[in-house]
């Protein structure tokens, strides 16, 4: 309930560094059907992070988020199916450094 208020759910957000660290944060997840509605709150919650959708269970960003996917996950009951990856390469991101207007 505490970490609940620290976070301010609806206007949480992921801190912009000044410089890139060349890394990638990768969440996947495996939300099953039967829960359809967490996986919907859950997939709403990384776009309003500002993660990319790379695929339909794969998110992306630039950006240190562990912190906050943690959040997400206990808050939501999916720790066991998402997944959290810090990335040193990714094969044709120049989408994706376009998007995040990386150099």
């Amino acid at each position: 309930m505490n970490r609940a208020l620290t976070y301010q759910l609806d206007t949480m957000m992921v801190r912009k560094p000044k410089r890139w660290d060349k890394k990638w944060r990768v969440v996947i997840f495996d939300i099953p059907e039967k829960y359809r509605r967490v996986r919907d709150i859950f997939r709403s919650r990384l776009r309003q992070l500002s993660l990319y959708q790379l695929q339909e269970s794969v998110y992306i960003s630039p950006y240190p988020c562990f912190s906050e996917i943690e959040f997400l996950r206990e808050l939501y009951g999916v720790s066991f199916t998402v997944s959290y990856l810090l990335v040193d390469r990714i094969e044709d991101d120049e989408l994706l450094r376009s998007h995040f207007e990386l150099s």
